[in-house]
C-alpha cells in the first residue's frame, strides 16, 4: 500500500513539473519576445504558501540589512577621536560587511524565484 501512494505521488510530481516544462518549451520555441507562463512563477512552486515564506524572507532581508547599518554605526563610534578603538571599529565595519553581503544573497535568492 505505501509503495502504490509513493508511486502515486511521484507520478502527480512529475505530470506537474512536465506541464510547466511543456509552457517553457513551447514559448521559447516561439519567435515572440513575450513569454507569458501562468502554470510557471513563484506562485505555482508555492512560494507564497505554507506560512507564507515570502513575506519571512523579505523580512529576514530587512532584518539584516537593519543589523549592517547597525554594525556601521557602532564601527563609527569607536573610530572617533574620543573613544579610539581601531580593533573595534575594524570588527564592527567586517560584520558590517558580512551582514550586507548576507542581505546581497538573500534579496538574490527571493528574486530568483
Amino acid at each position: 500500500m505505501k509503495a502504490v501512494i509513493a508511486f502515486a505521488c511521484l507520478l502527480a510530481a512529475s505530470a506537474a513539473a512536465d506541464v510547466c516544462y511543456n509552457e517553457v518549451s513551447m514559448e521559447c520555441g516561439r519567435a515572440t519576445s513575450s513569454l507569458a507562463l501562468p502554470s510557471c512563477n513563484a506562485v505555482y512552486g508555492n512560494f507564497g504558501r505554507q506560512g507564507n515564506v515570502a513575506n519571512e524572507m523579505q523580512a529576514y532581508a530587512n532584518l539584516h540589512l537593519r543589523r549592517s547599518y547597525e554594525f556601521l554605526l557602532s564601527s563609527a563610534y569607536y573610530n572617533n577621536y574620543q573613544t579610539n578603538r581601531p580593533g573595534f571599529s575594524k570588527l564592527f565595519r567586517k560584520l558590517a560587511d558580512d551582514s550586507w553581503a548576507k542581505t546581497v544573497e538573500i534579496i538574490k535568492h527571493v528574486t530568483k524565484r
